[in-house]
């Protein structure tokens, strides 16, 4: 794990974006963990919306353990988003 430490339990697009660079996570690969579209992935990273605190909770814990993501495959006959 890098260097960085969150200090609360919000945290900016940037940090957002550095845990998926750590995870090794592309932005449609996250969309799919979290279970949310690419779109709003992109709005997460752009900083329009924000994080929701269990997302974040559960990058930090991945993070600080070491575990990476099984990301789910696209679905069959469904566009990429």
């Amino acid at each position: 794990m890098s260097d960085w430490v969150w200090h609360d339990r919000t945290t900016s697009a940037t940090m957002f974006q550095l845990a998926l660079d750590e995870l090794k996570m592309s932005k449609a690969g996250a969309a799919r963990f979290l279970g949310v579209t690419s779109r709003q992935v992109a709005r997460y990273l752009d900083g329009t919306r924000d994080i929701p605190i269990p997302t974040m909770m559960l990058l930090r814990l991945m993070l600080k353990t070491k575990h990476r993501p099984a990301i789910p495959p696209t679905p069959t006959g469904q566009r990429r988003r």
